[in-house]
């Protein structure tokens, strides 16, 4: 069985892939289809799991743009 986290990760997946593989995170927040609430804890684990990486930063650290990993 699929949880809603499970589903929201294919989403955002498949939202970056979308967007050739790098995307801003205020758009995954805004199109991908994700719960809003769920995506910045998500984008956290894929960059702890090493799926995604960080391209550029807000000024406080969060993540503002981010791409596939190689």
């Amino acid at each position: 069985m699929e949880t809603e986290k499970t589903k929201d990760i294919k989403l955002i997946r498949d939202y970056i892939e979308q967007c050739g593989g790098e995307v801003a995170v205020a758009d995954i927040t805004v199109h991908s289809g994700a719960e809003r609430l769920r995506v910045y804890p998500i984008l956290q684990e894929m960059i702890l799991d090493g799926s995604i990486t960080i391209v550029k930063t807000e000024d406080l650290g969060a993540p503002a743009i981010v791409k596939l990993a190689d």
